[in-house]
């Protein structure tokens, strides 16, 4: 399918069902009975995508689709945003459920995540068809998290090596195998947070920025609560935003704040400005009550409060 016009195209290997689910606590070796439940469309690339249609980015969401609940999936996406492109192959099986918990106690934002459909080794050759498909009317690639049993552990390089060919820059969210096979093809931007750059370099933080930084032109580090660092050959800024709103969850600020980047790099903006879109991006999704989506009036309004620290 021709796409004609530019736009980003953000491939979500393992799309989800988000279910979020408010509990009292829970009890070891007992039942435990939620109180409500609400379903979203989720996984880091349906989050990512869903901002950018948000923020008035044409965009491409291109999955993995089980047989079972996929078309269901795709449903609940174009609920939200009618204009977004779906496509990707359908396999056999279920899309996962992914559970987050709403709590008074130390389980609130506790996660349970699905594992997903089992898939062919070379399914990343569906996304690369498309691509080459499709080259002269995409603006960038993102691979945003984990893929699904079965499938290659050096499917998300296939495609940044495929990307390079026809110069479109490739975004990626992802950690282990994946992450470490897909660096030796030196994407655009790597997106990480904390936790997972440190674990990945044995180094600490700032160390790790810069060890990202060398295998990657740009290396998106984000630090919760303190925003976000952006490495690249020039140095590192550290962006962040004054949030004065009740944060609902925090659940999807990281794939907002890619978003943000993402739209930052299809508009053209410097280093700076990028930045703080992205902090911007990445704070609207902690006062939206769906989980891993924001409003774009919030953000228009966050980017003022944004700030180079």
């Amino acid at each position: 399918m021709a796409l004609y016009r530019m736009r980003t195209f953000i491939i979500c290997p393992n799309p989800a069902m988000d279910i979020q689910a408010e509990i009292d606590s829970f009890h070891p070796g007992q039942p435990t009975r939620m109180k409500s439940e609400i379903y979203f469309p989720g996984g880091k690339g349906i989050h990512v995508a869903m901002a950018l249609e948000e923020l008035g980015i044409p965009t491409t969401l291109a999955g993995i689709w089980g047989s079972e609940n996929g078309d269901q999936l795709q449903k609940r996406c174009m609920d939200y945003y009618p204009k977004i492109n779906i496509s990707g192959p359908f396999v056999k099986g279920w899309n996962r459920s992914c559970y987050s918990f709403i709590s008074k106690n130390e389980w609130h934002d506790t996660e349970l995540l699905g594992a997903g459909p089992k898939v062919e080794s070379k399914v990343y050759e569906e996304f690369i068809r498309e691509i080459g498909e499709n080259s002269d009317t995409i603006s960038s690639v993102a691979i945003c998290g984990s893929w699904p049993s079965g499938a290659c552990l050096t499917s998300t390089q296939k495609i940044v090596e495929f990307c390079e060919i026809h110069a479109i820059p490739v975004f990626i969210d992802t950690t282990g195998p994946q992450l470490i096979n897909a660096l030796k093809a030196k994407p655009y931007m790597v997106h990480l947070n904390r936790s997972e750059v440190c674990k990945m370099f044995s180094a600490d933080f700032q160390e790790a920025i810069a060890l990202l930084g060398e295998q990657c032109e740009f290396a998106a580090v984000t630090d919760g609560k303190e925003g976000l660092y952006l490495r690249s050959k020039k140095g590192t800024i550290h962006a962040n935003v004054t949030l004065d709103q009740k944060v609902i969850s925090t659940i999807g600020s990281g794939d907002c704040l890619l978003a943000g980047l993402i739209g930052a790099h299809y508009i053209g903006l410097g280093e700076e400005d990028s930045s703080k879109r992205g902090v911007a991006c990445g704070a609207a999704n902690c006062i939206r009550p769906e989980l891993g989506m924001l409003n774009k009036t919030d953000v228009d309004l966050l980017i003022k409060q944004s700030y180079i620290a």
